[in-house]
């Protein structure tokens, strides 16, 4: 089995290509679009850095 690639201008028209997922360009204010693939990443980057700070804390 071979493969076929498509040149892509950037890699971001290279993850829509392969996710189906819009990926989102940033906002003035630094956010995504909802929905898009960098928004979901960055949702995600956002939970893990709460639950570091999180597991950080001790309790008592």
């Amino acid at each position: 089995m071979g493969s076929v690639w498509f040149p892509r201008s950037t890699r971001y028209e290279g993850i829509e290509v392969l996710t189906g997922i819009a990926s989102g360009e940033r906002q003035q204010d630094g956010t995504y679009p909802e929905g898009t693939l960098n928004y979901l990443v960055n949702m995600q980057l956002r939970e893990f850095t709460e639950k570091l700070k999180d597991f950080g804390v001790s309790e008592g």
